[in-house]
């Protein structure tokens, strides 16, 4: 068993833009203030969350390199336009052919070629923080704030010179739903649930979905997770590696095989966080997870691709109708426990803990037997986590799930008919870090 600190490379975000969508966005809402972030633009600068609209602010990381200066980007002024894993893509002038914007990066691995000169880089781990549960979503806007707290839009002349203050303030809608289900045909319903066991109709699917593609691959990635957010689409990824899932977007002029596209309103593409998991129905059955795809293949959610793929599996199993129900489901957001989650995965492991672990972690499964292994499970402290059926069989294992302190994570490898081949065990030493109170502790006036 490998077990490794995974430091999410990075990629450029994607997002098919509608003038549509730009204009519902940009239009004025009523919804109050959930929490903003903050960014100083200078090496050292704090990244900072506030939950009472500036008045106080708790830092939960550093930037180590400044913003130098924009690049040809997505034109959304004043917008976030996409998030994922490791980033956030930023729009700063308006569309056309001088649009341009910058990245706000995890410093999770540093690229092969250096930072590029358009990137703010923060210390906070990949998939935690700004670009886990308190990422903002896309068409958040993007404001200035000079030294009295006061904010304002970036004017269409902005160049970072360093030392400016970045504000992303992220809205509370009336009400959010916690789960979407979409049926896989033309003209089938989309209906939102609720945390209180309610559900609404909340659109329609334009065209299904039957295959997969190439996706965002931030790192975090596994089938059926919430791996990238852009204006009026989501990217769920379909390999435990990532780089191959599917999309649910706005209707678009072309369609491809891997989206599936539906009409809804902005407030509920906004809705669907990072993270969040999607199941399935094949037949029409029981929710099961998202099969894992290998590669991009046209086909591969269809009754023929599925059965294919079951076979290379060496399952039996008949398939007629092939994806017929697709469900993403999350938590109730509660911004006052993801930020002390947040702070405490930002937060430095204890020097007295030499090899301990913390935010992301690889587990690649190496077992004997390999060549009859079809299905590995994955288990921290005797429950299970995941269950992954293609190779590389790698988990990957948020630690600040778990209290700091010794965990013991188990490996299995099945052959097809479910009996145990191979088993491993490894102990671990947790350390994230103090878990800080929900509000009060860390925090700072406003300056």
């Amino acid at each position: 068993m490998l077990i490794s600190d995974r430091a999410d490379r990075i990629v450029p975000l994607r997002g098919k833009i509608a003038a549509l969508l730009l204009l519902a966005f940009a239009l004025p809402c009523a919804a109050a203030e959930s929490y903003r972030l903050r960014l100083e633009n200078r090496a050292g600068g704090p990244a900072q969350v506030s939950l009472d609209r500036g008045g106080r602010w708790i830092a939960i990381g550093r930037v180590t390199r400044r913003l130098a200066k924009l690049a040809p980007g997505p034109g959304a002024p004043g917008k976030v336009v996409a998030v994922s894993a490791t980033g956030i893509r930023i729009g700063l002038t308006p569309a056309g052919s001088g649009s341009a914007g910058f990245r706000i990066l995890s410093a999770a691995r540093r690229p092969a070629r250096g930072w590029p000169a358009d990137s703010l880089v923060v210390d906070i781990p990949a998939g935690s923080g700004f670009w886990g549960p308190l990422a903002p979503p896309p068409g958040s806007p993007v404001l200035l704030e000079d030294r009295s707290g006061r904010t304002s839009a970036p004017a269409a002349a902005f160049r970072p010179t360093g030392g400016e203050r970045f504000v992303i303030p992220v809205e509370a809608a009336p009400e959010t739903p916690t789960g979407l289900t979409f049926e896989n045909w033309t003209g089938g319903k989309v209906r939102a649930s609720y945390s209180d066991g309610r559900e609404a109709e909340v659109g329609t699917v334009r065209f299904p979905l039957t295959g997969a593609g190439a996706v965002p691959h931030p790192g975090v990635a596994a089938p059926g997770r919430v791996v990238a957010l852009t204006l009026g689409g989501i990217a769920v990824s379909a390999r435990s590696r990532g780089g191959v899932g599917l999309e649910l977007t706005a209707p678009q002029s072309a369609r491809s095989s891997w989206q599936l596209q539906a009409d809804l309103s902005p407030i509920v593409w906004r809705a669907v966080p990072l993270g969040a998991m999607m199941t399935v129905k094949i037949d029409n059955g029981a929710w099961e997870p998202l099969p894992e795809v290998g590669a991009a293949a046209p086909q591969a959610f269809t009754a023929a691709g599925l059965r294919e793929a079951f076979v290379r599996r060496g399952v039996a199993r008949p398939v007629s109708s092939g994806v017929t129900h697709l469900r993403l489901a999350w938590p109730k957001r509660d911004v006052t426990a993801l930020l002390a989650r947040a702070a405490a995965a930002s937060a430095p492991a204890p020097r007295t803990a030499p090899g301990a672990v913390r935010g992301v972690l690889a587990i690649d499964a190496r077992l004997k037997n390999a060549p009859n292994i079809r299905y590995v499970t994955f288990s921290v402290d005797g429950r299970l986590r995941a269950m992954i059926d293609t190779e590389p069989f790698e988990f990957l294992w948020d630690t600040t799930e778990v209290e700091d302190g010794r965990h013991v994570i188990e490996v299995k490898g099945l052959d097809k008919d479910g009996s145990a081949l191979a088993t491993t065990r490894k102990a671990v030493i947790v350390a994230n870090g103090p878990r800080p109170p929900p509000a009060g502790a860390g925090e700072s006036p406003r300056e």
